[in-house]
């Protein structure tokens, strides 16, 4: 029988969260970690990005780039319609309000010269006009004078303006809508109406010299559909480096062998790229346009089934991608000869592959079957009289019998899989009655109607029916709309089919790496919010130059409110059906074209212009290195579900690359534990994507310390709009602004209010959404979250014993309920997590009701405009929101401290009493607080006072910094600094840090803390006496133990997480024990480390010594993890008590190798929960690594009493976080959130665990 146990900490214990675990991050991450900031020799290196796995070889993404490279691809026009008039000159041609290859003056040519395929920097630039190579890339090329040359302005602003290259077509034939103004306007000959009163002429003689050069340079390098091709893929492919394979074909290439047209898939080193650069730079335009044909080559060339060629697959969890450029509608000319849409068999056409799938991929196709069911049944009518051969015909020992055939038919239609029409005639319909003699023998069964056989006076009838026989007709089929063998049959084709099966396909050796082959049929490829497959498969996106189809392309349209894409998936609109011919399609295959991308769960983009294209390949390539983690505890809206409640989990989530980020809602079984993922009941991301940047209220603090609208007019007049403006002269300089960008887009970008507009959610400047393309496109508004972990708040739920805590309780039980998470788009957010109000007064749940941006990271919330970002990320607003009551001046009132992580070096406080109007307390900072990456407590002083408690962080030597351990006691109502306890560790070469601490409460009714514990990366535990109310006189920072290997002082074993302080009764004495985890994974030089880690329980003796070194003290009991096989899932340690009146702990060493402790334990009852981490070696082991739970008695060290093992595995990913819950049947269960997403729910015991009192994890008790 265990003794009872209970644990101690602050009533305000912080989240859950695990911010130094890591999630799957950008493949380029580990080699930007480290953040932008001057590092002291020891300073501790901390990653800018979630920590990838810890393999020296990834799994590099495969991209095929598709070159159209057919003969219209020469035209110096786009589309075919801008061409010059037989009849004469229209404005169409010369001016880029029409024609997306003409000379646009607002774009610098001169600054985005292509790049030299060797290396050596990029074409040269033009001197002048009168000797211009034809093809800028040709050292042979013709030359030209344009000396006589001119273009059109357009003007915009005038009275009836049109958009800019506005070619429309209808949906009836594809061909353009010559109504429209546009069409009127550009197609009008020179100097005729409507034309002449928007264009200007101008003599390019007349301009400038820089413009005549900018001019020339157009000529040179972008005047037709392939040059401006040319430079832009090379723009865009030339940034790529060995983290991606790239290989590049045309479309009319048969060729898997090494050609002109055909370079094979290999890691993008030097050779590889000037390879790619030299083949891309030499084709010449003059084929058909086979887009159909070659995307089928290339998804077969994934699946290594064409003859001849090289496996470009390595790994079984390796993405496929397929880049398709092309300027025109596809035709079936050059598909002849075996080069066809083919399935992987190479013969078979794809055929009809998205008839009957889910919109937006579904063609529209309606297939109807139509099936008549038939029951024949027949009435028996016998006479009882043996035939007299007279009276009836029938000879005598015969019977006469007449029989009528009788049916029932139902007639089912069925549409696309669905009955649409069930009809049956219910009533038996007669057919014609036929008489015959029958012998007895001949007779069918009368059943109990029968009479009997033989002789009789009378003739009585006798009427049987027999049972119906049922016949069903062949179905009768007849389809219609849709499409078969479409370019989106063929990218649907290769999404849906597994590539790499050995059953199916017996493909699964892939290409050998480092002289040995791996199996590459595994299902095992990351997925995303939108390609969810996990099978091998080819991703396609999809590039349309200058056409445009019959649909209306936003370059949104994945996240847009209203549009033909939200018609095509809610099912008011239909794909068009493209056109097949021999020598060119319509506008209806440039919706194909679309529809190709959507199939392939890729990106459409529609490029008219060179600075479009270069955005849409740079995106398409960006998107191959993103992934979906998490990296933080998910919160619940109760530790205590109750049946019939709206039980719920939180979970955040991040993605990679573009960097955003989502909170949903999960529904939580009250009596399993159990949280449904695959139904969430809102999302934070998509509730926000449709709210105006303009709708929303969001606040920064003002130097008067009151809230403000988040408005450049304000910043600025708060002195705060330096930070906004100037944005193209900002120290360390966005990508855009030196690649370029014109003068005119500089001066928009430079302007604070459109990057505050941005920062906003406006998408109006943002590089896919305008022809001034000023910052970096989003997918969603929402930031990543990675530290900041989710928080709920709702009726305040302690048990308080202080004047007027009831009342106050009482008075806000039906307080909105609000989740709160800081995210890394500088803001903490805070969401409604149930819908209330109507009307206008309607908030619906996942609405973001406010956010707030702390004033320590304004400096640098421009970088999140740079459209490099998806390789420089940084953190911002990314510590764990923590929440709790106080009381001043007889008042109380809820509050929300926050720190920024590894964002920054500040905390931020908020009075959220009231969730829908917060009120700014207070900012705090000083030079010996690091970077917060450590856990606020909400707690009471001896005194009574109120306070928060934070540790100084990681890396606290700059700017004065002493780079000592240091705890700091705030008033939490005022910020005001009130005590600071430095430890004797650390120094300006080599900081302590002293991150995570946690609080000794001895009654949770009252919340005062009567010391506090912390660990730091020198492996020294610490305990506070902040009220000199234990050991010597005085408040100090006295070590209680170090934790180091062999005794060596040079190899501490790191504390990064909450020491968990419990009272463990043994033999009827109380001891005070402090639990401690060892590990380390803030950075990329922690990733490799393999140094033994382990978890200690401590005695604190509560006098003025500590221990000393740990596992040098004979009174430290060993508890080693033994396995029953190498590959055993499970481990256990040998059963034994303790006698803590004469030991000073147990310990327990970590048994894998590179196993280290990083999340955030868990103590309830008698039973310590904790998560360990082993960073993965593996290629393709998903979401870093691997984990292990181990559940252990806290007083003895060994297997908790309410489970079989003392360490169980838990999956190929890193456990992020722990939410420990009691169910409706009193068990306890544990919510493990996963660095892929994933929630994995895990039996703790329950109530018969232990008698201790089940106390909240994460930031506040559980009230019964």
């Amino acid at each position: 029988m265990k003794k009872k146990n209970s644990n101690r900490f602050a009533g305000a214990t912080p989240s859950l969260t695990a911010r130094s675990v890591p999630a799957q991050a950008l493949a380029a991450g580990l080699a930007a970690t480290l953040l932008s900031m001057p590092l002291h020799a020891a300073d501790t290196a901390l990653s800018s990005v979630p920590l990838t796995t810890a393999s020296s070889v990834q799994a590099k993404p495969n991209i095929m780039f598709i070159l159209d490279g057919s003969g219209s691809m020469d035209s110096a026009y786009m589309p075919d319609d801008a061409k010059p008039e037989s009849r004469g000159e229209s404005y169409a041609f010369r001016s880029s309000q029409c024609n997306g290859v003409a000379y646009d003056p607002s774009y610098d040519y001169t600054a985005n010269l292509p790049w030299k395929s060797d290396g050596t920097g990029r074409y040269p630039s033009l001197t002048g006009l009168t000797a211009v190579p034809v093809d800028g890339f040709s050292a042979s090329s013709q030359k030209t004078d344009l000396s006589g040359d001119y273009y059109y302005t357009y003007n915009s602003s005038a009275n009836g303006s049109a958009p800019r290259m506005g070619w429309t077509y209808t949906s009836t034939n594809g061909r353009v809508d010559t109504t429209t103004d546009f069409y009127k306007q550009c197609k009008s000959a020179i100097d005729n109406s409507p034309g002449k009163s928007y264009f200007t002429k101008v003599l390019v003689s007349s301009l400038p010299a820089d413009k005549q050069v900018n001019y020339a340079n157009w000529y040179a390098y972008f005047h037709t559909r392939m040059l401006m091709m040319r430079t832009a893929a090379g723009q865009a492919f030339y940034n790529l480096d060995e983290k991606y394979r790239v290989g590049f074909t045309t479309i009319d290439s048969t060729d898997v062998a090494d050609s002109s047209n055909f370079l094979d898939i290999n890691d993008f080193g030097a050779t590889q790229k000037q390879t790619f650069l030299t083949r891309l730079y030499g084709r010449a335009p003059n084929s058909a346009t086979p887009l159909r044909a070659s995307l089928s080559k290339v998804g077969r060339y994934y699946a290594n089934k064409i003859t001849g060629q090289n496996d470009p697959v390595q790994y079984s969890c390796q993405r496929n991608y397929a880049i398709l450029s092309t300027d025109g509608y596809w035709n079936t000319d050059n598909e002849k000869n075996g080069y066809q849409p083919y399935q992987l068999d190479g013969s078979t056409m794809v055929g009809q592959q998205d008839g009957s799938v889910a919109r937006p991929q579904y063609d529209g196709a309606q297939t109807t079957s139509t099936v008549t069911k038939t029951w024949t049944r027949y009435n028996w009518v016998v006479s009882s009289k043996v035939g007299d051969g007279k009276k009836n015909n029938c000879s005598t020992s015969t019977y006469s019998t007449q029989i009528t055939p009788q049916t029932l038919t139902e007639t089912i239609v069925t549409t696309n899989g669905t009955v649409t029409s069930d009809t049956t005639d219910k009533n038996w319909t007669n057919g014609t009655t036929a008489s015959s003699c029958k012998t007895a023998a001949q007779l069918t069964s009368m059943g109990a109607s029968a009479g009997t056989s033989g002789n009789s006076t009378s003739n009585t009838q006798y009427i049987s029916t027999t049972d119906g026989i049922l016949t069903v007709s062949d179905p009768r089929v007849v389809s219609s709309g849709g499409s078969t063998n479409s370019l989106a049959d063929v990218a649907q084709y290769y999404y849906m089919t597994d590539l790499r099966n050995q059953g199916t396909q017996n493909n699964c050796s892939g290409r050998a790496v480092d002289g040995a082959q791996n199996d590459v049929c595994a299902n095992d490829v990351p997925t995303t919010d939108r390609d969810t497959a996990n099978w091998q498969h080819m991703t396609t996106s999809t590039i349309g130059l200058g056409v445009s189809g019959t649909l209306t392309y936003d370059p949104a349209y994945l996240t847009q409110k209203a549009g033909d894409y939200v018609g095509l998936v809610q099912g008011t609109k239909n794909w068009p059906v493209p056109t097949e011919t021999t020598t060119g399609g319509d506008a209806r295959n440039i919706d194909d074209l679309w529809h190709a991308a959507v199939n392939g769960r890729g990106r459409y983009f529609s490029a008219q212009n060179a600075s479009d294209l270069v955005n849409a390949i740079s995106l398409s390539l960006s998107a191959a290195t993103a992934v979906t983690g998490a990296a933080s505890a998910a919160a619940t809206n109760s530790l205590k579900p109750v049946s019939g409640d709206n039980n719920q989990a939180f979970i955040a989530t991040y993605r990679t690359v573009d960097w955003t980020g989502d909170v949903r809602a999960f529904p939580l079984d009250a009596s399993t534990g159990n949280v449904d993922v695959s139904s969430p009941a809102w999302s934070a991301q998509a509730k926000l994507d449709t709210k105006a940047a303009s709708a929303r209220t969001i606040y920064y603090r003002r130097p008067n310390g009151a809230l403000q609208s988040f408005t450049y007019a304000n910043l600025n007049t708060d002195g705060y709009g330096g930070n906004f403006s100037g944005f193209c002269t900002k120290t360390a300089a966005p990508t855009q602004c030196g690649s370029g960008m014109s003068d005119p887009n500089k001066t928009l970008a430079n302007d604070g209010a459109n990057l505050v507009n941005f920062l906003r959610g406006d998408g109006t400047y943002e590089a896919t959404n305008s022809t001034s393309p000023l910052y970096r496109s989003r997918a969603h508004k929402l930031g990543d979250i990675i530290g900041g972990a989710p928080a709920f708040v709702g009726a305040p739920p302690f048990s308080y014993t202080d004047t007027g805590y009831s009342t106050y309780k009482s008075n806000n039980s039906t307080r909105q309920k609000v989740l709160y998470a800081a995210a890394n788009d500088g803001m903490l957010h805070a969401f409604a997590v149930e819908s209330t109000g109507s009307g206008n007064n309607a908030i619906d749940a996942g609405s973001e009701l406010w956010a707030f941006v702390p004033t320590e990271v304004m400096p640098d919330l421009y970088r999140l405009a740079d459209t490099d970002y998806g390789n420089k990320h940084r953190y911002f607003v990314d510590g764990a929101p923590v929440v709790g009551d106080i009381q001043v001046n007889n008042n109380w009132k809820t509050i929300l401290v926050g720190g920024l992580g590894a964002g920054g070096k500040s905390y931020y406080a908020l009075d959220v009493s009231n969730p829908t109007s917060p009120v700014a307390l207070w900012e705090f900072s000083n030079a010996n607080l690091g970077y917060t990456l450590g856990n606020p407590i909400i707690t009471k002083r001896k005194d009574g006072t109120w306070v928060v408690v934070i540790a100084s962080g990681y890396n606290n030597n700059a700017g004065g910094g002493d780079g000592l351990g240091h705890l700091f006691v705030l008033n939490a109502a005022t910020g005001q600094l009130l005590l600071d306890l430095p430890t004797t560790a650390g120094s300006v070469a080599t900081p302590s840090g002293l991150a995570k601490i946690n609080a000794w409460v001895d009654d949770p009714t009252n919340n005062t803390a009567i010391r506090f514990y912390g660990g730091d990366l020198q492996g020294n535990l610490w305990r506070f006496d902040t009220d000199d109310l234990v050991g010597t006189s005085g408040r100090e920072a006295m070590l209680l133990a170090q934790f180091m290997l062999n005794s060596d002082p040079t190899t501490p074993q790191p504390i990064t997480t909450a020491p968990q302080p419990v009272t463990v009764k043994s033999n009827n004495t109380n001891y005070a024990v402090v639990i401690v985890g060892t590990g380390s994974y803030l950075g990329s030089n922690d990733v490799g480390t393999t140094t033994q880690q382990s978890l200690y329980a401590v005695k604190d003796a509560l006098t003025s010594t500590g221990i000393g070194d740990a596992r040098a003290n004979a009174g430290m009991v060993d508890r080693a993890i033994t396995f029953a096989s190498t590959d055993a899932t499970s481990g256990s340690i040998a059963s034994g008590t303790l006698d803590w009146a004469t030991k000073v702990g147990w310990k327990v060493d970590l048994p894998k190798s590179g196993e280290r402790l990083v999340t955030d334990m868990v103590v309830q009852y008698n039973t310590l929960a904790a998560v360990t981490a082993i960073p993965g070696s593996s290629v393709c082991t998903p979401s870093g690594g691997s984990s292990w739970l181990y559940l252990l008695d806290v007083e003895t060290g060994t297997a908790s009493d309410s489970v079989t093992a003392a360490s169980s595995y838990l999956g190929a990913f890193l456990g992020v976080g722990i939410t420990w819950l009691q169910t409706t049947n009193g068990d306890g269960k544990l919510e493990i959130v996963g660095s892929d997403g994933s929630i994995t729910t895990k039996g703790a015991g329950g109530s018969s665990g232990g008698s201790g009192t089940l106390r909240r994890t994460s930031w506040r008790e559980l009230v019964d």
